[in-house]
């Protein structure tokens, strides 16, 4: 319940954060589905072909993590990586997201 929660608050602020760069409706809509698919592409695709399959990168890959299978033998670590990970993601997006209206403002 809390994993799901802090994934939609991601997706959400993901979603400010992409409208400021681009204003469209669509954007909105859309922006949580291109926005995982492109984080997983990169994640899974690009790294993982460069470090030749490293085991770390389960840690970040995004299934993973809203499944808890980031440590399928330790559950806590799991947990708290998961809460981890996606809080930090979720401040960075709205970080984003305010230097994004800062810089429309003037500010």
């Amino acid at each position: 319940m809390t994993i799901s929660g802090l994934t939609a608050a991601l997706a959400s602020v993901f979603a400010l954060y992409a409208t400021t760069l681009i204003p469209n409706a669509y954007v909105a809509l859309l922006s949580p589905l291109i926005g995982y698919y492109a984080y997983d592409t990169i994640i899974l695709g690009v790294v993982s072909s460069l470090t030749n399959r490293a085991p770390f990168l389960q840690l970040f890959g995004l299934q993973n993590i809203m499944t808890f299978l980031v440590s399928p033998n330790n559950a806590a670590f799991s947990f708290i990586w998961a809460v981890v990970f996606l809080l930090t993601m979720t401040v960075l997006c709205g970080r984003g997201f305010v230097l994004q209206l800062r810089k429309e403002q003037g500010l």
